[in-house]
C-alpha cells in the first residue's frame, strides 16, 4: 500500500491533536511525576529543558605539558578538580528538584 501526501499530513495532524490537547499533557505530567516514563522520553524532555550535549567531542590540539612542573601541574590539577565539583554541585541541584516534587495522584 503506497503512502500518500495527503495520508502523512493527516497523520501528523493527528498526532499533534493528541500531543497538543491538555489531557495527554497532564497524563504525560502524572508519568514524569510518578517515574513511569520510558527511559527515552525522560531524556527527550531533558535535551528539551537543558539542551542535547554533544556526541562526540572533537580535540583539534594537543598541549605539550613537558615544561610545566611537577608544582604548575599540580596547581593545574587542583583547579580542574575545583571546576568538577562545582558542576556536580550544579548538577544535583538539578535532583534535588526533582526529589522535591511532591507526590501526585494518578487516577
Amino acid at each position: 500500500m503506497a503512502r500518500t501526501t495527503q495520508g502523512l499530513t493527516d497523520a501528523a495532524r493527528f498526532a499533534r491533536e493528541i500531543l497538543d490537547s491538555e489531557e495527554y499533557r497532564v497524563s504525560l505530567k502524572n508519568r514524569a511525576l510518578t517515574g513511569d516514563l520510558p527511559p527515552q522520553v525522560e531524556t527527550t524532555l531533558m535535551h528539551y529543558a537543558w539542551g542535547k550535549p554533544p556526541d562526540v567531542i572533537e580535540l583539534h590540539e594537543t598541549f605539550d605539558f613537558s615544561g610545566f612542573s611537577d608544582e604548575d601541574l599540580a596547581a593545574r590539577a587542583a583547579a580542574i578538580v575545583g571546576r568538577l565539583e562545582r558542576r556536580e554541585e550544579s548538577t544535583a541541584s538539578v535532583s534535588d528538584r526533582f526529589d522535591a516534587v511532591p507526590d501526585v495522584k494518578v487516577h
